[in-house]
């Protein structure tokens, strides 16, 4: 017997069912369906066609593979904005080329104990979820919510409440796709650039430039923050003049990465520690290996000293130009100095890491200086070679912060002293320019220090409703728990609820908590992640080579 429906429910059309489609016994049903799609073991994930695969080998010799999501055009468009990274081990792979939409994930949990030689079920559910989240299964991700929200617009002062909250926090803003016309300029001239020989004039040039700038600024002959008589023009011009010594420094990014083979998607502006700045997509230069990672990381510092050395000698050379090509220079070098510092997460951070091959070096090595601070193990003797690199970045990081907070008051005292003085003298116009400059310096301290008050306020407010729950039991059965015989005898509810003497009270948060990992494990490597680098599993997921999986990238 067949039923056909003429009206249909809400979750029914949800389903997809439509009027007139015939129901019956071996329908399922709605919350049948959706019971079926939300249980992970029936779950039969379909690999999507054509994602791009790059077999490489670390520094250690221990293989890896490093996947492409095919989004945003062909290997051979440039259009990769969409792209999404993740690295797997070989085993992980022959996993994943299983996934042909035919096999449950039970099924794959079996055919992984085939292929490496052991029952791993948190793997195979992991390698499942870190392609679905990077956009390798046919099912793919959907923002329900997109929609909605570009119908409901927000009013504009909820708006420019957001835009400068995400300028505050250095969010970026893509432009354009720029890989046409980085291929253009490689293919014009930049490509000699990576040749030996002029490898080699670029390094006199820039030894040559540096030497010049050092003797300039010993002999005080320069201004840096004064134009023109005028420290608000002469700000002015600093910030234009950075944005240029940005600029080139993604350029050098840029054309080392189209050296590599790979494409640059995409360009942009963002605001970082208040101060304009540009930025170029290199996360495709994942997929070419680590010399090509390296040499793409040092060819942003690079090409700022060589204009900034060349800016010097022009300087020496025309003396006319030799105050525009001081002030330059010393953008370049600014931005060099700033970009080269092992212990931000910028250039010299990733051309050490990369070197290392030691993945979240900066979280980790915060982490255990932390923890050794509190007294907490692993104590340095206790750790093997990684986490002795590890331990001793982290040691070096702390006596850099003490050796920076003295370079900066130097410089602060020696130079920025006259152009802070003179901006706030000059009138209305510079005072506003010099606290818009402040602000934006102080802006990611700032945030986040918010983000901390707001933790610990969500924390005390948490622990007060506890409290405030824990304080208003019942008066009727806590005077029926009192009027027991002899005062010993209780109910079975209260003895459900009595708590040993002296024991402390559990918070509700948690009474579900996972138990706290060991103190020697890797599970203390958390890292904040960048926005744009190639999303894999944290660092503390193991492989199936038993390291820990690379968590950082060098995007810049």
């Amino acid at each position: 017997m067949t039923v056909v429906e003429t009206r249909i429910s809400v979750w029914e059309a949800l389903a997809g069912r439509a009027p007139g489609q015939p129901t019956g016994p071996a329908d399922p049903g709605v919350w049948s369906a959706v019971a079926e799609r939300h249980t992970p073991a029936r779950a039969k994930p379909h690999l999507r066609a054509g994602i791009e695969e790059s077999h490489l080998t670390s520094a250690r010799g221990v293989a890896y593979v490093m996947l492409r999501s095919p989004d945003g055009g062909s290997a051979n468009t440039g259009r990769a904005r969409d792209a999404c990274y993740l690295r797997l081990s070989p085993d992980e792979l022959a996993l994943a080329q299983l996934m042909d939409g035919t096999r449950t994930v039970a099924r794959l949990v079996a055919e992984f104990a085939r292929i490496s030689g052991r029952l791993a079920p948190d793997q195979v559910t992991r390698v499942v979820a870190d392609l679905a989240g990077n956009r390798m299964l046919e099912e793919l991700p959907v923002d329900a919510f997109h929609r909605l929200q570009r119908v409901h617009r927000r009013p504009w002062p909820v708006r420019l409440g957001r835009g400068l909250l995400a300028a505050a926090q250095g969010r970026r803003v893509v432009l354009a796709n720029v890989d046409p016309v980085i291929g253009f300029l490689y293919k014009a001239g930049g490509r000699l650039l990576f040749t030996r020989v002029v490898a080699v004039l670029c390094g006199l040039v820039a030894l040559a430039g540096l030497g010049v700038f050092v003797r300039n600024w010993i002999r005080a002959d320069q201004q840096i923050f004064l134009t023109g008589n005028s420290y608000t023009t002469g700000a002015l011009v600093l910030l234009g003049l950075n944005v240029v010594a940005l600029a080139c420094h993604e350029l050098g990014h840029a054309l080392a990465t189209k050296h590599a083979g790979r494409r640059v998607p995409a360009a942009g502006f963002l605001v970082y520690f208040g101060i304009p700045s540009v930025f170029v997509d290199t996360t495709d230069v994942w997929m070419a290996g680590r010399r090509a990672r390296l040499v793409t990381t040092a060819a942003g510092p690079i090409t700022g000293l060589v204009l900034a050395g060349t800016a010097q000698i022009v300087g020496l050379l025309y003396p006319p130009a030799a105050p525009w090509a001081f002030k330059l220079s010393f953008a370049w070098y600014l931005n060099v100095l700033f970009n080269l510092n092992p212990f931000l997460a910028l250039d010299g951070y990733y051309l050490l890491m990369d070197a290392l091959e030691v993945p979240n070096l900066r979280a980790r090595g915060l982490a255990w200086v932390i923890a050794r601070l509190r007294r907490r193990p692993p104590r340095f003797g206790a750790l093997d070679r990684e986490g002795r690199l590890v331990a001793a970045y982290g040691m070096l990081a702390m006596v850099w912060l003490v050796i920076a907070v003295n370079l900066a008051y130097r410089i602060y005292t020696d130079r920025v002293t006259g152009l802070v003085v003179g901006l706030w003298n000059t009138g209305w116009t510079a005072r506003v320019l010099l606290v818009a400059v402040v602000a934006g310096l102080l802006a990611p301290v700032g945030y986040a220090l918010l983000g901390w008050l707001g933790k610990r306020w969500r924390g005390l407010r948490e622990r007060f409703t506890e409290r405030r729950f824990g304080a208003g039991e019942p008066r009727g059965p806590r005077a029926l728990q009192n009027s027991a015989p002899g005062g010993s005898r209780r109910p079975a509810w209260a003895r459900s609820r009595a708590r040993p003497a002296g024991s402390a009270r559990v918070p509700a948060s948690n009474w579900s908590s996972p138990v706290p990992p060991s103190p020697t494990s890797t599970s203390w490597s958390r890292v904040r992640w960048r926005r744009g680098d190639p999303v894999t599993r944290p660092a503390w997921c193991a492989s199936g080579s038993g390291r820990a999986e690379w968590s950082d990238s060098p995007t810049r």
